[in-house]
């Protein structure tokens, strides 16, 4: 069975955070959905909009570990954690 790399930090669309911002987070919208796919898990809110990614922690062949990772909206970070766009 294959993992996948860990993917990077810089996207557009999604700022990887750590935990605690992640639970912040979710704990700002009213989830709808959960939909697992591969290592991913995806959160929508109640209108169908993506909001959070979670990136499983995974072990590959050579036994090399990778953590969980968290993404959520930037646009919504900018509005509701902008101690993440100051440390980023």
């Amino acid at each position: 069975m294959a993992f996948s790399q860990p993917r990077s930090k810089a996207n557009t669309i999604f700022q990887q955070v750590d935990y605690r911002q992640f639970r912040q987070h979710l704990d700002s919208i009213s989830a709808g959905k959960v939909k697992e796919k591969n290592f991913e898990t995806m959160v929508y809110d109640r209108s169908g909009k993506l909001q959070a990614i979670v990136h499983a922690a995974a072990i590959d062949k050579d036994g090399n570990c990778f953590p969980a990772q968290y993404f959520v909206l930037t646009e919504v970070i900018s509005h509701t954690m902008p101690e993440v766009l100051l440390a980023a």
